[in-house]
């Protein structure tokens, strides 16, 4: 069978699992399956999440699986937790972890879904303590590096403190000034602009003292355009 054959195969196994009239049962015992195709279709058919072991089968989801299914356990748990009737089941403790991990995925939509809800979880402060902790290890790892050796390693550190100074901004829980003083302090120098402009963003979203007001002035003159307009957005 040639490529092509198989990709008018698999649609129409996907056309008949979209059309296929599964009752909710159904959707989960699929999803507890090894089969992406059924189990990508099936996690997107989910109407609701019925209880705390449903919403922690569609979290086991949302790491360690292939891109397919884990952009669309993202896309549902995004869905679910907007919505005030099944955003409870997901508020358990040990799921938080979870969400932390799927923050710095390899595929950016799965990071924008997850850090789009950070706002609807409820233990804020917990969260963003293990958040912090995390930015702070990826910082000083980034920073410690030998610049000659730098490479792929260094970009992939790079690329997870981006998205935890992204969830940082978006999720704004700003109550431990001393925390984000020392998130500022430390990303504001970044030879890479885009943590430069994340921490320009996490700054015109919190609002800062007197302490970190020079930080925001020396964002405000960067040599970066995207650096600056995180700022001056927030000021015209």
């Amino acid at each position: 069978m040639n490529d092509y054959e198989n990709i008018i195969k698999n649609t129409q196994k996907a056309y008949e699992l979209c059309e296929a009239p599964f009752s909710h049962q159904e959707l989960i015992d699929v999803i507890k399956t090894d089969n992406d195709l059924k189990k990508q279709i099936c996690i997107l058919r989910l109407k609701q999440i019925n209880s705390q072991e449903e919403a922690e089968l569609l979290l086991s989801n949302l790491t360690n699986h292939h891109g397919i299914i884990r952009e669309a356990a993202a896309f549902k748990i995004n869905e679910f937790l907007k919505n005030e009737n099944f955003n409870v089941f997901f508020q358990k403790t040990e799921f938080l972890k979870t969400f932390l991990d799927a923050v710095i995925d390899m595929n950016p939509n799965i990071c924008r879904l997850i850090i789009e809800v950070l706002p609807c979880i409820k233990a804020q402060e917990y969260f963003f303590n293990l958040l912090f902790e995390r930015t702070l290890e990826v910082i000083h790892d980034a920073k410690t590096m030998n610049r000659r050796n730098r490479g792929y390693i260094y970009s992939k550190k790079i690329f997870k403190l981006f998205w935890y100074l992204e969830a940082i901004a978006v999720m704004g829980y700003f109550k431990d000034q001393k925390a984000i003083q020392t998130i500022i302090e430390n990303s504001y120098d970044f030879d890479d602009y885009t943590i430069r402009e994340k921490c320009a963003k996490i700054i015109s979203h919190a609002k800062i003292d007197d302490k970190l007001s020079r930080y925001k002035d020396i964002l405000l003159n960067d040599e970066n355009y995207f650096v600056r307009r995180q700022l001056t957005q927030q000021t015209n």
